[in-house]
């Protein structure tokens, strides 16, 4: 939840905060000074925190002194007006988004009861009565964001077809007639069905890692709807 939390405020701050460079980094505490986010983790609560990548040590995390002729600490005289402007719009957009949009879909879940190619999944109705629909995004297990979505109507299941789930990451987020997006819920699968393993003398319980070279050939034709890079630049289908 807190990398989703991540991701929304990212793509927040790049739709009404363009000037700023709001950047993601996967890393639950800063060495030797932990985190500010930590506390709420640790209490259950999703959290995100917010720091500049240029830190300059001499006025953070520092006791207010002079030492050798260099002033040390926090001062007001070396806050830059500007820097804390943006931030702040970053920090308002990422609370007004989820505020005027609707709410992520609830139980969204990957629904593993076949062995297919194709991904199935599910989702309850969202309850908003100016909803338009819902989006299926997607990324390679490997990308930090979304890369594509897929608007599939005001609908509670769906099948992608020829993409399995265990080579890519699924999300469904819904879409209000104004086009405000929620976060995005991340499917949990609804159930485990038995490994093909299971009951088999002598088994592997090994874990294994697979990786599948591309013919020369498409091996997917998706279905009628396309999908649609969720940022400029992403390769499209």
């Amino acid at each position: 939840m807190s990398r989703q939390s991540a991701r929304f405020v990212n793509e927040t701050a790049g739709q009404y905060v363009p000037r700023f460079d709001a950047r993601l980094y996967y890393r639950r505490y800063r060495h030797l000074r932990d985190g500010d986010q930590i506390p709420f983790l640790q209490q259950g609560y999703p959290a995100v925190r917010f720091t500049e990548v240029h830190e300059d040590y001499r006025h953070q995390h520092q006791d207010i002194r002079v030492h050798d002729g260099v002033q040390y600490g926090d001062l007001l005289p070396y806050v830059e007006p500007d820097y804390v402007a943006r931030m702040t719009q970053v920090n308002v957009a990422a609370l007004a988004a989820p505020a005027r949009g609707p709410r992520s879909p609830g139980r969204a879940a990957s629904v593993p009861s076949r062995l297919t190619n194709d991904t199935d999944l599910r989702w309850d109705a969202n309850p908003e009565p100016d909803l338009s629909g819902d989006e299926v995004l997607r990324r390679d297990t490997t990308e930090p964001t979304w890369t594509h979505s897929r608007f599939v109507g005001n609908v509670t299941s769906y099948t992608v077809e020829g993409l399995s789930k265990d080579n890519a990451q699924f999300g469904i987020r819904a879409v209000d007639e104004q086009g405000h997006r929620s976060p995005v819920g991340y499917p949990s699968p609804a159930s485990r069905p038995p490994l093909m393993s299971e009951g088999r003398a002598g088994a592997s319980a090994r874990p294994r890692v697979s990786a599948r070279v591309p013919s020369g050939c498409p091996q997917r034709t998706g279905p009628p709807r396309s999908w649609r890079p969720c940022a400029s630049g992403c390769p499209s289908d």
